[in-house]
């Protein structure tokens, strides 16, 4: 299955449309339920995916196949998110707080 998306990252960087979709589709899913359970509201985690997925897609060049593609979207991805992630994580939970 890796090396699909391999060869799938490969097509994409040469202007591959429909390259780009299929992996887009890989990506969403598991980003999102990754997302989902360190974020645990699911508007949230739909946020987050689409930011980490707006980040991913420029450093598709960047792909070097000694790693695995999903190593490169979560250190794209999650790197800064995770930190943003935090933060809002604290809000959210302070914000609930204060409604109960």
């Amino acid at each position: 299955m890796e090396s699909d998306i391999e060869k799938q990252v490969e097509l994409a960087v040469i202007g591959e449309k429909k390259a780009l979709e299929n992996l887009v589709k890989y990506i969403q899913d598991r980003v999102y339920k990754l997302a989902l359970r360190m974020l645990a509201h699911p508007e949230d985690a739909e946020d987050a995916a689409q930011e980490i997925l707006i980040k991913v897609i420029p450093h598709l060049c960047s792909f070097r196949k000694e790693s695995k593609f999903m190593a490169l979207v979560i250190s794209s991805g999650f790197s800064s998110e995770s930190r943003n992630i935090s933060s809002e994580i604290t809000l959210m939970a302070t914000s609930r707080l204060r409604l109960s």
